[in-house]
């Protein structure tokens, strides 16, 4: 997604572009990704010196703080701004799947486009309408409908040979990359499902995976996206 020029916060409300900027570093910070200005620059496909003026607002404006090596956080009033976000996003594209019937691969641009827009009063609506979904198509938590912790995950390219998981998201990274989710969904690497690992290659950097009685090659860049938990062997 693109993001415009400036940031700043108008009387109080962030604008939409702060949005975006605060959106990609909880989605980064959630997926346990390094948080810098390249990394924000890369998902917002903006230039690094755009990124360090809005960052330097953003600081001013108690958003953001920076950290040793130049690591960005979120303070906690952009921590609460990113799970607004997050919020909104992810209940727009329950609705966009589970009502509308647009496909998984399909609803995390669109969504991106709608969140601005989403009031308070149609937030609390859409998540009664839906009633009240744990997470989004794509397994992310949903804050504030959130399920109590399941066991831990990890980035199934961290899964050894012989063991046995099930997918419980995917990152928002990967959401954003039309080709990797329609990868996703065409060999079943979808959030339920099962998967048994056959074989890891670590000269060439790929895995093999049984999913629904098929066996998958896939790249560890990719399967470092998808976040499992372990079954057993």
């Amino acid at each position: 997604m693109k993001s415009e020029k400036g940031g700043q916060v108008h009387g109080g409300n962030p604008t939409p572009t702060v949005e975006d900027y605060v959106a990609v570093i909880y989605g980064l910070v959630s997926d346990a990704k390094p948080v810098t200005a390249s990394q924000i620059g890369r998902r917002l496909d903006v230039s690094l010196p755009t990124v360090g003026a809005t960052l330097r607002r953003m600081e001013r404006d108690g958003l953001v703080a920076f950290h040793e090596r130049r690591h960005i956080g979120l303070t906690p009033a952009g921590e609460r701004l990113g799970e607004s976000i997050a919020r909104r996003h992810r209940l727009v594209e329950r609705l966009l799947t589970d009502i509308l019937g647009l496909s998984w691969q399909d609803v995390h641009e669109e969504a991106h486009r709608l969140e601005h827009a989403v009031s308070p009063r149609v937030e609390a609506r859409l998540s009664e309408v839906l009633k009240h979904p744990s997470t989004c198509p794509h397994g992310n938590p949903i804050p504030g409908n959130a399920a109590p912790s399941r066991a831990p995950t990890v980035p199934l390219a961290r899964v050894s040979e012989g063991e046995r998981v099930v997918v419980r998201r995917i990152t928002e990274d990967a959401e954003s990359q039309d080709k990797l989710m329609d990868f996703l969904a065409r060999n079943g690497i979808l959030p339920g499902n099962v998967l048994n690992v056959v074989e890891v290659s670590g000269f060439n950097a790929t895995m093999l995976v049984r999913s629904d009685g098929r066996d998958v090659t896939v790249g560890l860049a990719t399967a470092s996206e998808v976040w499992v938990e372990r079954l057993g062997s």
